[in-house]
């Protein structure tokens, strides 16, 4: 490829040679003999292959988001000494904080080169390719090779831990949880007296309801067990507001829905994600450290964005993910009408929580206050018309999530 340099020069050699013509004089183009000899000499040098190996190592490729990540790189040398240029390729979003992944190397042997990136917020983020530019001594040419392939960092969301997720579903699994079942069993909830069976525990017996009835009596408690539950994040609602607030808004919901993830898999339940807006998609309920992987993998990637209803979202994939009878948790900030409806087509199979963010939460001023005034009417009317087909907590994004889950009363389950 050729530089500026080379332009220039060959422009000077043309225009001699041109004067050389017009004026008759051959000492015009005896001045070109140098030029054009050290461009030919540059252009054989320019022409050596370069033998260049990179090896690139990342700290880490998962990490939160504002979390540095340094990446070393080995460059080896295999053939005669070279000056080049090394350009690690970076997303422009992401700052260098330390270091530098673009030097100047005169390569005998071996170099290191180290730089520490800091992801800004949450994704998936592209490292590479290793780009190395090699010119002549004069700086006439210039030749790029990729000696080195691409890496990818994903930067999860931020999110603190929750506790206490109020889960009423009739259907549940055959491990021990935190999901009350209709079976009497080991459990905290008192489920009613029957009569002493030989191996009963000690600490079971009722003495009040024994010396009573003249007959040892025992205590039974409901079974607590594990469930599946499909975490809903709804990012399907841009242009209702602005879009900075509906960035916040956005983060906050994938927040809830990472905390809540890693929460219920601690306690040993099946959990699944379905996300709605650009790059949504979903995961079927899994136990465990890979699917606490594979949900955050997907929620670092959702962002704003128009999709299909809600409605026909949860319609068609919720039987296809879900068994009848598990639970959905919907995080949404309720703007569209259309949630009503699907909350009501999927609560007679399944049971059904909603976690709504207030993005009024923060009074806006200006003009834009009278607007979401009414908005913030309309969505009240939503969640006042979907208490009354499922459990409904309303989030004031300046409190924590964590108490006023546990204010949700769940349903007990008779004898």
């Amino acid at each position: 490829m050729y530089t500026i340099k080379a332009c220039l020069y060959l422009t000077l050699i043309a225009s001699l040679l041109v004067l050389s013509v017009l004026y008759r004089c051959g000492k015009l183009t005896a001045l070109t003999i140098p030029l054009v000899l050290m461009a030919g000499l540059s252009s054989l040098v320019a022409r050596t292959q370069a033998k260049v190996r990179v090896e690139r190592a990342v700290e880490s490729n998962e990490i939160f988001a504002g979390e540095e990540v340094a990446v070393k790189l080995k460059v080896v040398n295999k053939g005669r000494p070279l000056l080049m240029e090394l350009k690690d390729c970076v997303n422009e979003e992401v700052p260098v904080v330390h270091g530098s992944n673009r030097v100047l190397l005169y390569l005998i042997n071996a170099e290191d080169v180290e730089y520490v990136i800091r992801p800004p917020s949450r994704g998936l983020y592209v490292i590479g390719p290793v780009i190395i530019e090699l010119s002549d001594p004069m700086g006439l040419w210039k030749r790029e090779y990729v000696v080195c392939g691409e890496a990818r960092v994903a930067a999860f969301p931020r999110f603190s831990s929750v506790s206490g997720a109020p889960l009423g579903a009739k259907y549940t699994g055959v491990w021990p949880g935190e999901v009350l079942s209709r079976r009497s069993g080991r459990g905290t909830e008192f489920y009613g007296v029957r009569e002493y069976v030989p191996g009963d525990e000690l600490r079971r017996v009722n003495w009040k309801a024994s010396a009573r009835l003249r007959r040892l009596m025992s205590n039974e408690f409901v079974e607590e067990r594990v469930t599946d539950v499909l975490i809903v994040v709804d990012a399907g609602w841009s242009g209702v507001i602005e879009d900075e607030l509906a960035e916040e808004v956005l983060e906050h919901e994938v927040s809830a829905a990472a905390a809540l993830a890693l929460a219920l898999l601690r306690a040993g339940n099946r959990v699944g994600l379905l996300t709605r807006g650009e790059g949504g998609t979903w995961v079927k309920p899994g136990f465990g450290r890979r699917q606490l992987l594979r949900v955050l993998y997907h929620l670092a990637e959702l962002r704003m964005g128009e999709q299909l209803p809600l409605s026909y979202v949860l319609r068609t994939l919720a039987h296809y993910l879900l068994k009848p009878h598990a639970q959905v948790v919907l995080i949404s900030p309720v703007l569209d009408r259309d949630i009503v409806s699907a909350i009501r087509e999927i609560s007679t199979e399944y049971e059904v929580l909603v976690i709504s963010p207030n993005p009024f939460s923060n009074p806006k001023g200006g003009q834009l206050l009278t607007a979401y005034r009414l908005l913030e009417l309309e969505r009240e009317m939503l969640l006042t018309a979907l208490s009354r087909t499922c459990k409904v907590v309303d989030w004031d994004l300046r409190a924590p999530l964590t108490p006023l889950l546990k204010r949700v009363r769940v349903r007990r389950w008779a004898k």
